[in-house]
């Protein structure tokens, strides 16, 4: 269960017209703080400052007008009952508890894996990766991706949730998966040492859509499992970015890799895992490409013969870096849409987890 959430007096308030120079800024805009500073729009219980006036408030306590005006001029949107302020980028803050399950000490680890035919990578080398398994009826299919993040979450998009009024139902995920022909994966038939354990078929207990997600903006959501994984050889975490990497400029600085069976909202996939490396691109190149505004929440990335039809809709865009004393796998992005048409150089765009670090630990209930 979420904590820390914004007091209900001071919901009052918000209700009551106080927030009286609300605007309609997107999750993570770019806005300037009442004080003049650089900020991002993010939900009041991811504010610091402006969160702990509210917790004033609620204990009935005296609050300058100051404080009060400042609070007042912050609004920066609204989504249903949730209200969006301009923070100081250097206060958006992560939730310790929901930051405690995420990184373990084994997170995105590093192996030298090879790539078999330029495509495939090898056997249990990528054990966060994950299928989303949807049910029409009676028959079962996989068509989205995702990735373990915790033993008791998958990161994936939120276009990869059916409608309410889909026909389809997402109903569990699938772990330690590699090639989908074979009952058993190995990496030599006649040695049974070289096989991987079962994959893991877990249930799912919540399904957590971004507020605003619209319009392919905000294209995250959260799937909490039924039970516990247990880890493994072939099954553990990604890394995510830590929470202050949302405030440095790293993004042209990394190479990335898409991984995935080729699966799309569309039904096309590979039996195997495959992996494509792919480069930054500035977001002029996307927005040029698919005519639309592209958000600093969103990442353009792609390379001239290779694109995201090479990952799945939901799955990880990562990077190699070092991270958290040691060299480990960083999922950076979240395949969220490209062209419809493979291997014509058009980039891909992805949702930039970095910028949803503050929502992703907030959502996360304990284990």
């Amino acid at each position: 269960m979420m904590v820390n959430v914004v007091p209900c007096l001071f919901i009052f308030f918000l209700i009551a017209g106080v927030w009286s120079t609300e605007t309609n800024l997107q999750y993570a805009d770019d806005c300037r703080t009442p004080s003049g500073h650089p900020g991002k729009c993010v939900p009041t219980q991811s504010c610091a400052n402006i969160r702990k006036i509210a917790e004033r408030i609620q204990k009935g306590e005296q609050v300058s007008k100051f404080n009060y005006n400042y609070v007042r001029r912050s609004i920066c949107g609204r989504y249903g009952e949730m209200h969006y302020v301009c923070c100081n980028k250097w206060k958006v803050e992560c939730k310790s508890d929901g930051m405690a399950q995420l990184n373990n000490a084994d997170c995105g680890r590093y192996q030298e894996a090879y790539i078999i035919n330029g495509r495939e990578v090898s056997l249990m080398t990528r054990p966060w990766m994950a299928l989303l398994n949807y049910k029409i009826g009676n028959q079962t299919f996989f068509s989205c991706g995702g990735t373990l993040i915790s033993k008791r979450y998958v990161l994936t998009a939120a276009h990869c949730i059916p409608k309410e009024d889909d026909n389809k139902e997402l109903v569990s995920v699938r772990l330690g998966e590699h090639n989908l022909s074979t009952e058993k994966d190995c990496e030599d038939d006649d040695k049974p040492e070289s096989c991987a354990p079962a994959v893991q078929d877990i249930e799912i207990e919540k399904i957590i859509v971004h507020e605003a997600y619209k319009n392919k903006y905000n294209d995250i959501a959260l799937l909490r499992l039924k039970e516990k994984v247990n880890f493994d050889r072939h099954i553990n975490a990604i890394c995510l970015p830590s929470c202050r990497t949302e405030g440095q400029n790293f993004e042209a600085t990394l190479k990335y890799s898409v991984t995935g069976w080729g699966l799309t909202e569309n039904g096309t996939r590979s039996d195997v895992a495959n992996e494509a490396s792919i480069d930054y691109y500035n977001r002029s190149v996307c927005s040029n490409a698919f005519a639309r505004e592209i958000k600093q929440t969103q990442l353009c990335v792609g390379h001239p013969t290779k694109d995201s039809c090479n990952g799945d809709s939901g799955g990880p865009l990562s990077a190699v870096t070092y991270f958290m004393n040691d060299i480990r796998f960083v999922q950076y992005g979240i395949v969220s849409f490209g062209s419809n048409e493979c291997g014509t150089g058009k980039p891909g765009v992805y949702t930039n987890v970095a910028k949803y670090m503050a929502w992703i630990t907030f959502k996360l209930e304990k284990e």
